[in-house]
């Protein structure tokens, strides 16, 4: 019971210090289960996202990823980064329509 206390205790540290520090989702990909398990799941997805040449890279989609799935070099290779869950926030941002889905 102790043990258990101390990993709650623990997720809350890491919400309240890191995820908030950096304004971004930092507990669901790195501490969070139900997070680790949706990170792996979407490999099994026939759904995936690219990013087009034609991306002008003025970075509000990665204002916008709360999980830290776009930086520079991700959107250089056209694709988010790992820790990218397919939520769609940078799809709706993107202003030149780069970030799409794709079957």
């Amino acid at each position: 019971m102790a043990a258990a206390a101390a990993e709650g205790v623990a997720g809350l540290v890491i919400i309240l210090l890191l995820s908030r520090k950096k304004n971004k989702m930092v507990h669901c990909t790195m501490y969070c289960p139900i997070g680790t398990l949706v990170s792996y799941l979407k490999f099994v997805s026939p759904f995936r996202m690219s990013i087009q040449r034609n991306c002008t890279v003025c970075m509000a989609c990665t204002l916008k990823c709360r999980y830290d799935a776009l930086n520079l070099e991700d959107i250089k290779k056209g694709k988010p980064g790992l820790s990218c869950t397919y939520c769609g926030e940078c799809v709706t941002t993107c202003h030149q329509q780069s970030i799409r889905y794709h079957f």
